[in-house]
């Protein structure tokens, strides 16, 4: 619909950095989000009739730890139902075994303006899988700046 926009991904031996920007038309009703973001797939199979108690060992050390804009770190256990997230934050952590011996880092570089929001839906766990994307509050800033950082370590 002649919305112009722009997406660049950037690889070095590590991080991966993604910056993104769009303009809609004049008028637009409904404003287009602009994002980017990583997915992070389901971490187990665990069969749904597994007790909390077993799902609790199996996936015990592996957390999610979220740094908000504002405020202290959030860690949330790998095996807990949430009551969903979404919160601008600086940077999320992925810890535990779930990438091998690897640590995922996902970040911002400029909260201010283009923070990360981690989702996870209602009653989800993180190991079901969960999106971390980058919500820009003005989708045509064309500021390099403004990008999520994939640090696999």
């Amino acid at each position: 619909d002649d919305v112009p926009f722009e997406v660049t991904f950037e690889f070095k031996a590590n991080p991966i950095s993604s910056h993104a920007w769009l303009k809609d038309p004049g008028g637009t009703r409904f404003p287009t989000t602009c994002r980017v973001g990583v997915s992070v797939p389901q971490s187990h199979d665990i069969p749904a009739q597994m007790p909390m108690s077993e799902q609790r060992e199996l996936l015990q050390g592996y957390e999610l730890r979220v740094k908000p804009v504002e405020g202290k770190e959030a860690i949330f256990p790998y095996s807990k139902s949430l009551p969903g997230i979404g919160m601008r934050a600086k940077f999320v952590e992925i810890v535990g075994p779930v990438y091998g011996s690897r640590k995922i880092t996902i970040k911002a570089t400029a909260t201010a303006r283009a923070p990360i929001i981690p989702w996870i839906y209602q009653g989800f766990a993180p190991w079901q899988g969960f999106f971390v994307g980058l919500y820009k509050d003005d989708p045509d800033a064309r500021v390099a700046a403004q990008r999520i950082v994939l640090t696999i370590d």
